[in-house]
């Protein structure tokens, strides 16, 4: 679903349509987070505490709390910024798919 959401993501930004860039990231966010849980063999409780643990985990891409983070943060308003962001995110789901590749 991440890089489904992904692709739709790229025209919402490409239109500058900030409303469905922020709600697609925000999706992928949440199954990119998921996923770790699951490599991680940790079940998933709450977006309320998914970030602290995400930090004790033993598969987890470099940087991946704070590129998230970043991204959710400052998604963009321009053309420009929302394409920006929708790149790093989609870095995060590279890297997310990298690291489950061998499990």
């Amino acid at each position: 679903m991440a890089e489904f959401s992904l692709l739709h993501a790229d025209g919402y930004a490409a239109s500058g349509n900030s409303y469905a860039v922020y709600g697609t990231l925000t999706r992928v966010a949440s199954f990119l987070t998921q996923a770790l849980f699951a490599l991680n063999e940790r079940y998933f409780m709450s977006d309320k505490t998914a970030l602290k643990e995400l930090a004790d985990f033993r598969l987890l891409p470099e940087n991946y709390i704070e590129g998230l983070t970043t991204v959710l943060a400052h998604t963009g308003q321009s053309i420009p910024e929302l394409q920006t962001s929708v790149a790093r995110l989609r870095a995060l789901w590279s890297a997310v798919r990298e690291i489950s590749a061998g499990e």
